[in-house]
């Protein structure tokens, strides 16, 4: 006869050991963007990282000779940036109901109830992450959520990261690029010129980091494009005439059908965008290496409080896991999307 502890052992292996792996699996946006990049951060009440805001101003030509005076200025062109911890949850309570429904003296049964059980909670948490991926953690009823890329592609003298980008410093530099500009109208459709002059401008704001040395990279060229199912039929159905398929793999794999000036172009249905004729679809252009995860819980180490409960005085067992941590953008300028698109 199957036990709590078997309960709680099933669900366990069908929700605890999996839910991260699942949730890269089945999402294109989340899997290149947190999976790839994504680093256990230090304990505190935050987590912080360095950013390059421009030059090193104690770099300059200089006499060889006695007359050679060289800079000690300690200008800042470095800051400290600072993200909040965020934690989202994901519980699948057992019931003693769901205990007898299932047949307490069926193995077989019981494991069926409450893998399907497991199953639901993975979908749903691997929902909330997407959809998260491309709103804010900061505002009104935002503040227990992860920071996505909204908050990556906030304007001028809007904090992201403790960082408020101002006119005229080193700081203005560092805002992303998005096509139209706010309040500038909006884009009727996305054509092979607008993408290919947002990615070369990307390109060339990555130049200064070629050498990476201060985001331990290789570079933060762009190297990926986002949008719903929708913008890029609206775009290949433009490039009809023109397409070219690499490979064999490209031409068979669903998501890695079309690459547009060498970046791979991946559909994600939580893309922003009614996927219709409203002028409110999203495409974005981004670095994978400028966009990170850091984490404290829930990948390689569970939070001590995860695992199985008991609810006093209720008939009921909690199967509980937390994940927590936040997503951080060491340089937004290499990062571009266009809005407003009708499809």
């Amino acid at each position: 006869m199957a036990t709590l502890n078997d309960i709680g052992a099933v669900m366990h292996k069908y929700v605890v050991d999996k839910v991260f792996y699942q949730t890269f699996k089945k999402n294109a946006g989340l899997r290149l963007l947190m999976d790839a990049t994504k680093k256990r951060m230090p304990a505190g009440n935050n987590f912080g990282y360095i950013l390059q805001l421009g030059e090193n101003p104690a770099v300059d030509w200089i006499a060889a000779d006695a007359t050679g005076v060289f800079s000690n200025n300690t200008s800042n062109s470095t800051v400290q940036a600072t993200m909040d911890w965020k934690t989202l949850y994901y519980n699948t309570p057992v019931t003693h109901d769901d205990y007898v429904k299932a047949g307490g003296d069926s193995e077989v049964e019981i494991v069926n109830l409450f893998q399907t059980k497991a199953s639901n909670t993975i979908a749903t948490m691997i929902k909330k992450q997407s959809q998260q991926l491309y709103l804010s953690g900061y505002g009104a009823g935002n503040t227990l959520k992860m920071n996505g890329l909204e908050d990556v592609f906030s304007g001028m003298g809007v904090a992201y990261a403790g960082v408020t980008p101002v006119a005229g410093t080193n700081t203005e530099e560092w805002i992303a690029t998005e096509i139209p500009a706010a309040g500038a109208g909006a884009v009727n459709a996305i054509n092979y010129a607008e993408l290919n002059n947002v990615i070369s401008k990307l390109r060339a704001n990555s130049d200064f980091y070629a050498e990476g040395a201060q985001t331990n990279t290789s570079d933060l060229e762009p190297d990926l494009i986002l949008s719903n199912y929708a913008v890029q039929a609206q775009f290949t159905n433009t490039q009809q005439g023109n397409q070219v398929f690499n490979n064999n793999a490209n031409l068979t794999a669903g998501y890695d059908a079309i690459k547009v000036n060498g970046l791979n172009w991946y559909v994600d249905s939580y893309c922003p965008g009614s996927a219709g004729a409203a002028a409110d679809n999203h495409l974005y252009v981004l670095s994978k290496n400028s966009i990170r995860f850091g984490y404290r819980y829930g990948w390689d180490e569970q939070s001590p409080l995860a695992g199985s409960q008991n609810m006093p005085s209720q008939l009921v067992r909690n199967e509980l896991g937390l994940m927590t941590g936040n997503f951080y953008c060491v340089k937004r300028n290499v990062n571009g999307r266009f809005v407003g698109i009708a499809t």
